[in-house]
């Protein structure tokens, strides 16, 4: 959260934070979708901005929904919420 901190997750806008937290809860899109109140394409697209903008390379060799969720654990801890 804090902007000054430099680690992987401080280029992330709150939305992509909040989707970034739901992936790492464990969350499908399907489910994203639905707490958020949007279509599951809308949530497709917001997941791959996270990535970018978290540095994870969907792309590479590995689950990249694994791989944000460690950055994300590793930066803001175990997530908690809806």
């Amino acid at each position: 959260d804090d902007k000054c901190v430099s680690h992987e997750l401080s280029n992330v806008s709150r939305s992509q934070l909040d989707v970034l937290r739901m992936v790492a809860m464990g969350h499908s899109n399907h489910e994203i979708a639905a707490q958020r109140g949007t279509t599951v394409r809308a949530v497709e697209h917001l997941v791959k901005r996270a990535f970018n903008a978290a540095g994870v390379d969907a792309d590479a060799p590995g689950n990249a929904r694994v791989i944000a969720a460690r950055q994300f654990i590793s930066v803001a801890g175990m997530p908690f919420g809806k």
